[in-house]
């Protein structure tokens, strides 16, 4: 996610693996800040994201900070793997918490699969 080379459309749209780096949301380029910070789709399973961050003392939404903070990685990575929107992660199990959330498209609340394109 540092790196931006990640299986999102402004990667795959740099490598011509996609028509366009457009985010569904049409509000930016979907890159991994762009979904983490600010994407609408993401509101509600972000909100979650924000609380664990603070329950471990980062107070600070900084994208940078975030996703270089070693114990933030854990609940970034969850996160990330709810939107459903990195595919090569699809059979992927993550580490559940005890409060029993769905996972997957469910978590997100969005009703319909995106599938990136």
């Amino acid at each position: 996610m540092r790196t931006m080379r990640i299986g999102l459309r402004h990667f795959l749209f740099k490598i011509k693996a996609a028509e366009t780096d457009r985010c569904n949301c049409d509000e930016g380029s979907q890159t991994p800040r762009h979904i983490l910070m600010q994407c609408p789709r993401y509101v509600i399973p972000r909100t979650k994201l924000w609380e664990q961050l603070w329950g471990i003392g980062i107070n600070e939404m900084d994208y940078d900070k975030i996703v270089s903070n070693p114990q933030a990685t854990r609940y970034v990575v969850n996160f990330m793997h709810r939107t459903g929107l990195l595919q090569q992660f699809q059979h992927v199990g993550i580490e559940e918490d005890d409060d029993d959330e769905p996972t997957g498209l469910a978590a997100m609340e969005l009703g319909v699969e995106d599938d990136g394109y």
